[in-house]
């Protein structure tokens, strides 16, 4: 099963390339980078790699039924290496676990309902959030790597990211901040 999945993910990653869309390379060195990160972490014993587990093609499929959107290229690639368990590098970053997704929409509506806000659009889908004061998300509209924007508590409007990033950026660098931290802590033995 996981082979079908591959070559279907690899599929779209070719088509996407030959339309002019994205860069294949780009999508392999983000798989890489990402596999390097998980490696990384489980030398540095935050997580056991054998733990980490992504999701199937079919279980994407019906995250997408379930919140009716199809998501971008590379957030398909990242779920497919950690998004049914990415341990405590993802418990301990911003990114949102597959399953906290679910939940996040009451909350950032509950934010939206005490200010006025401009209105959210629908293929939106919130991934990370820092404290419940900011929260990221991205737009789900056959971008294959799209842009990452913000809503903070407190600001009428949204906002992209800034520095302006890009969402296989965004994860990257939320993925390496997450291992950083984990050094430091258990270096001080806060850990």
């Amino acid at each position: 099963m996981q082979n079908d999945f591959e070559s279907s993910i690899n599929r779209i990653i070719n088509f996407s390339a030959e339309q002019g869309m994205i860069n294949a390379i780009d999508i392999n060195d983000f798989e890489l980078s990402i596999n390097k990160i998980i490696d990384f972490s489980a030398e540095q014993g935050m997580i056991n790699a054998i733990d980490i587990k992504g999701m199937t093609l079919h279980e994407i499929s019906c995250f997408e039924k379930k919140f009716n959107i199809s998501l971008p290229v590379v957030y398909k690639k990242f779920i497919s290496l950690c998004g049914n368990n990415g341990g405590r590098l993802i418990d301990e970053s911003l990114i949102y676990s597959i399953p906290q997704l679910v939940s996040l929409p009451e909350e950032v509506q509950e934010m939206i309902e005490e200010d006025t806000y401009d209105p959210i659009p629908k293929n939106a889908l919130f991934f990370a959030s820092d404290r419940g004061v900011v929260y990221w998300y991205f737009i789900c509209d056959n971008t294959p790597d799209p842009l990452v924007w913000l809503i903070s508590e407190g600001h009428k409007q949204h906002l992209p990211n800034l520095p302006i990033i890009k969402l296989s950026d965004f994860i990257i660098s939320e993925l390496k901040r997450s291992v950083e931290d984990f050094i430091i802590r258990r270096s001080t033995d806060c850990y």
